[in-house]
Protein backbone atom coordinates (compact mmCIF):
# COMPACT_ATOMS: atom_id res chain seq x y z
CA UNK A 1 0.00 0.00 0.00
CA UNK A 2 2.75 2.47 0.99
CA UNK A 3 4.69 1.67 -2.20
CA UNK A 4 1.65 2.50 -4.36
CA UNK A 5 1.10 5.78 -2.50
CA UNK A 6 4.77 6.69 -2.98
CA UNK A 7 4.59 6.03 -6.74
CA UNK A 8 1.50 8.24 -7.05
CA UNK A 9 3.09 11.02 -5.00
CA UNK A 10 6.36 10.86 -6.95
CA UNK A 11 4.51 11.23 -10.25
CA UNK A 12 2.43 14.05 -8.75
CA UNK A 13 5.58 15.82 -7.57
CA UNK A 14 7.47 15.35 -10.82
CA UNK A 15 4.60 16.76 -12.87
CA UNK A 16 4.30 19.70 -10.47
CA UNK A 17 8.00 20.56 -10.36
CA UNK A 18 8.73 19.86 -14.03
CA UNK A 19 11.70 17.63 -13.18
CA UNK A 20 12.33 14.25 -11.55
CA UNK A 21 12.17 14.41 -7.79
CA UNK A 22 12.99 12.10 -4.90
CA UNK A 23 10.31 11.51 -2.27
CA UNK A 24 10.83 10.58 1.40
CA UNK A 25 8.22 9.89 4.05
CA UNK A 26 9.41 12.09 6.91
CA UNK A 27 6.65 11.75 9.49
CA UNK A 28 3.30 10.17 10.23
CA UNK A 29 1.04 12.43 12.24
CA UNK A 30 -2.37 12.17 13.85
CA UNK A 31 -4.23 12.93 10.61
CA UNK A 32 -1.64 12.98 7.81
CA UNK A 33 1.58 11.64 6.36
CA UNK A 34 4.29 14.12 5.37
CA UNK A 35 6.60 13.62 2.39
CA UNK A 36 9.64 15.75 1.50
CA UNK A 37 10.41 16.16 -2.20
CA UNK A 38 14.07 16.75 -2.99
CA UNK A 39 15.54 17.89 -6.28
CA UNK A 40 18.74 16.79 -8.03
CA UNK A 41 20.86 18.87 -5.63
CA UNK A 42 19.35 17.12 -2.60
CA UNK A 43 17.52 20.21 -1.31
CA UNK A 44 13.88 20.07 -0.30
CA UNK A 45 11.81 21.81 -2.96
CA UNK A 46 8.29 20.95 -1.78
CA UNK A 47 6.36 19.22 0.97
CA UNK A 48 3.36 17.01 0.27
CA UNK A 49 0.85 15.97 2.93
CA UNK A 50 -1.51 13.05 2.46
CA UNK A 51 -4.49 13.50 4.75
CA UNK A 52 -6.74 10.91 6.34
CA UNK A 53 -9.84 12.71 5.04
CA UNK A 54 -10.80 15.45 2.59
CA UNK A 55 -12.27 17.58 5.39
CA UNK A 56 -8.88 17.63 7.11
CA UNK A 57 -7.19 18.75 3.89
CA UNK A 58 -9.77 21.51 3.44
CA UNK A 59 -9.16 22.78 6.97
CA UNK A 60 -5.45 23.21 6.31
CA UNK A 61 -6.16 24.72 2.89
CA UNK A 62 -8.45 27.29 4.52
CA UNK A 63 -5.80 28.29 7.05
CA UNK A 64 -3.00 28.50 4.48
CA UNK A 65 -5.15 30.64 2.18
CA UNK A 66 -6.09 32.94 5.06
CA UNK A 67 -2.45 33.51 6.02
CA UNK A 68 -1.46 33.98 2.36
CA UNK A 69 -3.95 36.84 2.02
CA UNK A 70 -3.36 38.47 5.40
CA UNK A 71 -0.37 40.68 6.02
CA UNK A 72 1.70 39.82 9.09
CA UNK A 73 5.03 41.39 9.95
CA UNK A 74 6.58 38.70 12.15
CA UNK A 75 5.55 35.38 10.64
CA UNK A 76 4.29 33.56 7.58
CA UNK A 77 3.19 30.09 6.47
CA UNK A 78 3.99 27.78 3.52
CA UNK A 79 2.40 28.61 0.17
CA UNK A 80 0.08 26.13 -1.55
CA UNK A 81 1.52 24.74 -4.79
CA UNK A 82 -1.13 22.18 -5.73
CA UNK A 83 -4.08 20.24 -4.35
CA UNK A 84 -5.72 16.94 -5.22
CA UNK A 85 -8.96 16.46 -3.27
CA UNK A 86 -9.47 13.12 -5.02
CA UNK A 87 -6.35 11.73 -3.37
CA UNK A 88 -6.34 14.04 -0.31
CA UNK A 89 -2.96 15.52 -1.27
CA UNK A 90 -1.73 19.05 -0.65
CA UNK A 91 1.69 20.19 -1.87
CA UNK A 92 3.24 23.34 -0.44
CA UNK A 93 6.53 25.20 -0.25
CA UNK A 94 8.90 23.99 2.48
CA UNK A 95 9.27 25.98 5.68
CA UNK A 96 12.58 27.83 5.69
CA UNK A 97 14.80 27.94 8.73
CA UNK A 98 15.00 25.43 11.57
CA UNK A 99 12.38 23.93 13.83
CA UNK A 100 12.13 25.59 17.21
CA UNK A 101 12.44 22.14 18.80
CA UNK A 102 15.76 21.64 16.96
CA UNK A 103 17.00 25.00 18.22
CA UNK A 104 16.11 24.07 21.79
CA UNK A 105 17.95 20.76 21.45
CA UNK A 106 21.00 21.68 19.41
CA UNK A 107 21.61 25.38 18.90
CA UNK A 108 23.50 28.14 20.61
CA UNK A 109 21.62 30.03 23.28
CA UNK A 110 21.77 33.44 21.58
CA UNK A 111 20.03 32.05 18.48
CA UNK A 112 17.43 30.35 20.64
CA UNK A 113 16.68 33.63 22.42
CA UNK A 114 16.05 35.35 19.09
CA UNK A 115 13.74 32.51 18.05
CA UNK A 116 11.74 32.69 21.31
CA UNK A 117 11.42 36.46 20.96
CA UNK A 118 10.09 36.08 17.41
CA UNK A 119 7.70 33.34 18.56
CA UNK A 120 6.20 35.63 21.20
CA UNK A 121 5.92 38.55 18.77
CA UNK A 122 4.26 36.31 16.19
CA UNK A 123 1.60 34.94 18.52
CA UNK A 124 0.98 38.40 19.91
CA UNK A 125 0.44 39.70 16.37
CA UNK A 126 -1.76 36.76 15.37
CA UNK A 127 -3.99 37.12 18.43
CA UNK A 128 -4.23 40.91 18.61
CA UNK A 129 -5.17 41.35 14.95
CA UNK A 130 -8.53 39.57 15.29
CA UNK A 131 -9.64 39.66 18.93
CA UNK A 132 -11.51 42.96 18.45
CA UNK A 133 -14.40 41.41 16.48
CA UNK A 134 -14.50 37.72 17.44
CA UNK A 135 -17.36 36.99 19.84
CA UNK A 136 -17.73 33.23 20.36
CA UNK A 137 -15.57 30.10 20.60
CA UNK A 138 -16.47 27.30 18.12
CA UNK A 139 -17.87 24.05 19.53
CA UNK A 140 -14.84 22.08 18.30
CA UNK A 141 -12.53 23.90 20.74
CA UNK A 142 -15.06 23.65 23.58
CA UNK A 143 -15.55 19.91 23.06
CA UNK A 144 -11.80 19.37 22.97
CA UNK A 145 -11.45 21.16 26.29
CA UNK A 146 -14.33 19.18 27.80
CA UNK A 147 -12.67 15.88 26.82
CA UNK A 148 -9.43 16.93 28.49
CA UNK A 149 -11.27 18.08 31.61
CA UNK A 150 -13.09 14.75 31.86
CA UNK A 151 -9.81 12.90 31.48
CA UNK A 152 -8.13 15.01 34.16
CA UNK A 153 -10.90 14.24 36.64
CA UNK A 154 -10.47 10.52 36.04
CA UNK A 155 -6.68 10.51 36.24
CA UNK A 156 -5.76 12.86 39.07
CA UNK A 157 -6.17 13.11 42.81
CA UNK A 158 -8.98 14.85 44.65
CA UNK A 159 -6.60 17.69 45.53
CA UNK A 160 -5.77 18.30 41.86
CA UNK A 161 -9.44 18.14 40.84
CA UNK A 162 -10.40 20.69 43.48
CA UNK A 163 -7.63 23.03 42.37
CA UNK A 164 -8.70 22.59 38.76
CA UNK A 165 -12.33 23.46 39.58
CA UNK A 166 -11.27 26.48 41.64
CA UNK A 167 -9.08 27.88 38.85
CA UNK A 168 -11.76 27.26 36.26
CA UNK A 169 -14.42 29.06 38.33
CA UNK A 170 -12.13 32.08 38.75
CA UNK A 171 -11.27 32.10 35.02
CA UNK A 172 -14.94 32.01 33.99
CA UNK A 173 -15.56 35.30 35.85
CA UNK A 174 -13.10 37.06 33.55
CA UNK A 175 -13.68 38.14 29.95
CA UNK A 176 -11.20 37.67 27.14
CA UNK A 177 -12.24 37.91 23.49
CA UNK A 178 -11.35 34.93 21.26
CA UNK A 179 -9.09 35.29 18.23
CA UNK A 180 -7.55 33.46 15.29
CA UNK A 181 -5.21 30.91 16.87
CA UNK A 182 -2.69 28.31 15.72
CA UNK A 183 -4.31 25.58 17.81
CA UNK A 184 -1.28 23.27 18.16
CA UNK A 185 1.71 25.53 18.87
CA UNK A 186 4.37 23.04 19.94
CA UNK A 187 8.00 23.70 18.89
CA UNK A 188 7.82 21.10 16.10
CA UNK A 189 5.22 23.25 14.31
CA UNK A 190 7.27 26.44 14.43
CA UNK A 191 10.33 27.25 12.28
CA UNK A 192 12.68 30.17 12.80
CA UNK A 193 14.39 31.72 9.78
CA UNK A 194 17.33 33.57 11.30
CA UNK A 195 18.40 35.15 7.99
CA UNK A 196 15.10 36.99 7.63
CA UNK A 197 14.17 37.05 11.32
CA UNK A 198 10.83 35.39 10.54
CA UNK A 199 8.76 32.67 12.16
CA UNK A 200 7.04 30.12 9.91
CA UNK A 201 3.99 28.31 11.27
CA UNK A 202 3.10 24.86 9.93
CA UNK A 203 0.47 22.16 10.59
CA UNK A 204 -2.47 24.58 10.59
CA UNK A 205 -5.45 22.19 10.60
CA UNK A 206 -6.42 23.33 14.11
CA UNK A 207 -6.48 26.99 13.03
CA UNK A 208 -9.46 26.51 10.70
CA UNK A 209 -12.30 26.63 13.29
CA UNK A 210 -11.05 30.02 14.52
CA UNK A 211 -11.42 31.50 11.03
CA UNK A 212 -15.23 31.63 11.13
CA UNK A 213 -16.52 35.16 10.71
CA UNK A 214 -17.53 35.97 14.30
CA UNK A 215 -15.86 33.08 16.09
CA UNK A 216 -12.33 32.49 17.31
CA UNK A 217 -10.25 30.23 19.49
CA UNK A 218 -9.10 30.71 23.09
CA UNK A 219 -6.06 32.93 22.59
CA UNK A 220 -4.90 32.49 26.20
CA UNK A 221 -4.62 28.74 25.70
CA UNK A 222 -2.71 29.23 22.44
CA UNK A 223 -0.22 31.67 23.98
CA UNK A 224 0.35 29.72 27.18
CA UNK A 225 0.75 26.44 25.31
CA UNK A 226 3.36 28.03 23.02
CA UNK A 227 5.20 29.37 26.08
CA UNK A 228 5.01 26.22 28.21
CA UNK A 229 5.98 23.87 25.39
CA UNK A 230 9.22 25.84 25.09
CA UNK A 231 9.76 25.66 28.85
CA UNK A 232 9.06 21.91 29.06
CA UNK A 233 11.32 21.05 26.13
CA UNK A 234 14.09 23.29 27.48
CA UNK A 235 13.88 21.47 30.82
CA UNK A 236 14.14 18.14 29.04
CA UNK A 237 17.22 19.32 27.09
CA UNK A 238 19.01 20.27 30.31
CA UNK A 239 19.07 24.04 29.99
CA UNK A 240 19.87 25.68 33.32
CA UNK A 241 17.17 27.24 35.48
CA UNK A 242 18.68 30.66 34.76
CA UNK A 243 18.55 30.05 30.99
CA UNK A 244 14.93 28.85 31.13
CA UNK A 245 13.95 31.83 33.28
CA UNK A 246 15.56 34.14 30.70
CA UNK A 247 13.65 32.48 27.85
CA UNK A 248 10.36 32.83 29.73
CA UNK A 249 11.09 36.50 30.46
CA UNK A 250 11.79 37.07 26.75
CA UNK A 251 8.50 35.43 25.81
CA UNK A 252 6.47 37.30 28.44
CA UNK A 253 8.01 40.65 27.49
CA UNK A 254 7.29 40.26 23.79
CA UNK A 255 3.82 38.72 24.02
CA UNK A 256 1.82 41.89 24.61
CA UNK A 257 -1.82 40.75 24.54
CA UNK A 258 -3.15 41.26 28.04
CA UNK A 259 -4.40 38.01 29.60
CA UNK A 260 -6.27 38.31 32.92
CA UNK A 261 -4.47 36.72 35.87
CA UNK A 262 -7.02 33.99 36.64
CA UNK A 263 -7.25 33.04 32.95
CA UNK A 264 -3.46 32.77 32.78
CA UNK A 265 -3.34 30.63 35.94
CA UNK A 266 -6.08 28.32 34.67
CA UNK A 267 -4.48 27.65 31.27
CA UNK A 268 -1.04 27.24 32.83
CA UNK A 269 -2.52 24.49 35.02
CA UNK A 270 -4.60 23.18 32.10
CA UNK A 271 -1.47 22.78 29.95
CA UNK A 272 0.13 20.34 32.39
CA UNK A 273 -3.17 18.54 32.93
CA UNK A 274 -3.45 18.15 29.14
CA UNK A 275 0.08 16.69 28.99
CA UNK A 276 -0.79 14.15 31.68
CA UNK A 277 -4.03 13.26 29.90
CA UNK A 278 -2.34 12.93 26.49
CA UNK A 279 0.58 10.75 27.56
CA UNK A 280 -1.58 8.60 29.84
CA UNK A 281 -3.71 7.86 26.77
CA UNK A 282 -0.60 6.62 24.95
CA UNK A 283 0.23 4.35 27.87
CA UNK A 284 -3.29 2.93 28.03
CA UNK A 285 -3.02 2.10 24.31
CA UNK A 286 0.13 0.12 25.16
CA UNK A 287 2.29 2.35 23.00
CA UNK A 288 5.78 2.76 24.37
CA UNK A 289 6.54 6.31 25.39
CA UNK A 290 9.96 7.51 24.29
CA UNK A 291 12.33 9.13 26.76
CA UNK A 292 11.18 12.68 26.02
CA UNK A 293 7.48 11.78 26.31
CA UNK A 294 8.14 10.05 29.64
CA UNK A 295 9.90 13.20 30.87
CA UNK A 296 6.99 15.39 29.75
CA UNK A 297 4.52 13.08 31.50
CA UNK A 298 6.38 12.92 34.82
CA UNK A 299 7.27 16.62 34.87
CA UNK A 300 3.68 17.62 34.07
CA UNK A 301 2.34 15.34 36.79
CA UNK A 302 4.64 17.02 39.35
CA UNK A 303 3.46 20.46 38.17
CA UNK A 304 -0.20 19.83 39.04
Amino acid sequence: MFKNVTIILTLFASLLCGAPTHLDLTSVGFNSEVFFQTGANGQCIAVTKKYDATKTLLKEKKALEYLAHTSYENFSAPQILNISTERNLLTMTPAHGRQLSELIHNSDFELLKRAVRKTALSFSELHSKTNTYKKKVPNSYLKQQERIEEGVKLLTSRRVRKKFDRLKAAMEKETLAPAVIHGDPHPGNLFYDDQNDQLIMIDLVSMAPSLQRDRGGPLARDAIYARNYIKLEAEYCGLTKAQIAELMEIFDTNYTVEIPTSTREFYDFFFYADMVHSFHTFESDEKALNEQAQFFYKTSLKSL
